[in-house]
């Protein structure tokens, strides 16, 4: 397994349950992020970003990849965002690759659809697709993953900690 270009990779991701407005004021541009999304990583075959975006502000972003024993890898950061219908804002808190990545605060453009969400990265534009809480919708099915950090053509086991 080869993580190139994994440490410029960006994904969002975490488990959510949607809340609409309660009230006939202007959505909340949060609420069109909220949800799993996910995309195939070009050059790195097998591997994705996924990522998720809670109701509470919360985000988890995802590279995961196969390993040679046939679990995956996944190197994860988890914080806070905050979206006004153009840009998203996050502020991590959490992270499993701590010292070999950085964790500072960013902000990027986003578009958004039922299905679609495109960021605007420094590197280009990343195109990810909406997926349900089925794993087979990513086509990994049941797999054991490991939290940890890909250092070159090695991935090293750790727990995601606090920033």
């Amino acid at each position: 397994m080869t993580y190139t270009n994994l440490a410029s990779a960006v994904v969002i991701s975490l488990a959510v349950t949607a809340c609409g407005s309660d009230s006939g004021d202007d959505p909340d541009p949060k609420d069109a992020l909220i949800g799993k999304w996910s995309v195939d990583i070009p050059g790195s075959p097998g591997c994705l970003l996924a990522g998720t975006f809670n109701a509470k502000g919360v985000y988890e972003s995802d590279t995961i990849c196969p390993l040679d024993d046939g679990s995956y890898g996944v190197e994860a950061e988890v914080g806070n965002y905050g979206a006004d219908g153009t840009v998203i804002d996050f502020v991590p808190t959490h992270a499993s690759c701590v010292v070999a990545r950085d964790h500072s605060p960013s902000s990027v453009s986003y578009g958004v659809s039922k299905t679609t969400l495109r960021l605007v990265l420094p590197s280009g534009a990343v195109v990810m697709q909406k997926f349900d809480d089925d794993p087979n919708s990513l086509g990994m099915g049941s797999v054991v993953v490991h939290y940890g950090c890909a250092n070159a053509d090695a991935f090293v086991r750790s727990d995601i900690v606090p920033l």
